[in-house]
């Protein structure tokens, strides 16, 4: 009976030790594939022309080496909050190049967003595709954007929320907040889920994790604007993107789109809106769970906040640029949508395919 028992526990362990062969090979195979297919775009449509940034966020890295701030930004890249830049301007002393700090911290910000869909998911494909789907996430993943950086710090900010690291999560939140102010609406999710569970020392607590960094950026406005710029980048959206209510905007770039003959641009923009409206209206509607015990709270009092700041105040026109203030919504909820969008896996590769040769 000893050797039988023998045989069974080394049969057991070895057919263990398969399955988490074929759990690494499929992780390494999905990591790569999502590696190499940034990297090509990269090369084929941002290196080529030396576009390989949203905005100015190099420059403004540099400004900090300055000995004169102001006079090192124009108005316009004033309008930009800090967060990024400084992460640029902190990176540029293990890089040796501002371009190469972004662009590290942008693949970063990849694979956080690749390897944490895989500890939520347990699925790589499913962590691949949301990498590469919509589109613009492939995009902004591709070159220094705030968006990438955005998700990435919105997902783990979630690991930490439901690790019960609160505090952590709050000072994440807060650095977040001066990267892309969107990530407040986390944070007001964070109390208000903390205020349900009676946990009233810790909701304090968290406010002044979160308070640090937007404090930091108020005291950083003053000192170079004074107290008529102590808000600055948000009186500066206003001014340089004429900032409008969103609904209108969207009614008239429509309107124009269609007067001025751009159907490309009236089509991928209206694409991205019904694709947030039909993820954000499944995530609302949703009774479940969704990636974690207790997290429903959490997740559509962020999505309906974010909701409400997207289309409240928005630029001029609003059309071109709703996948990019959209994405950083999406792509977490598509990551928390995963049990229901598990089930229609055609629809996945079929959206997977659309998404890559969008760019040929």
């Amino acid at each position: 009976m000893e050797p039988r028992k023998e045989n069974q526990d080394i049969k057991s362990k070895n057919l263990i030790i398969s399955k988490i062969m074929i759990k690494a090979k499929k992780l390494y195979f999905y990591l790569l594939l999502t590696i190499l297919l940034h990297g090509c775009l990269f090369f084929y449509k941002y290196y080529q022309t030396a576009n390989i940034q949203q905005d100015n966020y190099v420059g403004y890295a540099k400004a900090f080496k300055t000995e004169s701030f102001i006079s090192n930004i124009s108005e316009d890249d004033s309008r930009l909050f800090p967060g990024l830049p400084l992460l640029i301007y902190i990176f540029n002393f293990l890089t040796g190049s501002e371009n190469t700090a972004g662009l590290f911290l942008s693949f970063l910000s990849l694979l956080t967003i690749f390897l944490f869909s895989v500890h939520f998911t347990k699925n790589t494909f499913y962590a691949f595709w949301i990498t590469v789907f919509p589109p613009i996430i492939f995009e902004q993943t591709s070159k220094i954007s705030t968006e990438a950086i955005t998700i990435a710090l919105f997902i783990i900010s979630y690991y930490l929320i439901i690790n019960k690291k609160y505090r952590f999560s709050a000072l994440l939140l807060g650095f977040a907040s001066i990267v892309r102010l969107i990530s407040i609406s986390m944070f007001i999710g964070l109390l208000i889920l903390l205020f349900r569970r009676k946990k009233y020392i810790l909701l304090v607590q968290s406010s002044v994790f979160y308070m640090l960094f937007p404090l930091f950026m108020l005291v950083f406005n003053f000192f170079h604007w004074g107290w008529g710029g102590i808000f600055r980048q948000i009186t500066m959206n206003q001014i340089v993107g004429r900032g409008t209510l969103t609904p209108v905007q969207l009614i008239n770039d429509i309107l124009r789109t269609i007067s001025w003959k751009q159907p490309q641009i009236l089509i991928s923009g209206m694409v991205n809106i019904i694709l947030f409206f039909s993820v954000f209206y499944s995530c609302i509607r949703y009774k479940n769970d969704f990636l974690n015990s207790g997290d429903q709270l959490l997740v559509k009092v962020w999505a309906i906040l974010s909701l409400i700041l997207v289309f409240s105040i928005g630029p001029t026109p609003f059309l071109e640029e709703a996948s990019r203030y959209l994405i950083v919504i999406t792509t977490p909820l598509l990551l928390f949508m995963f049990q229901r969008l598990l089930k229609h896996k055609r629809l996945l590769i079929g959206s997977l395919i659309l998404s890559i040769f969008a760019f040929i």
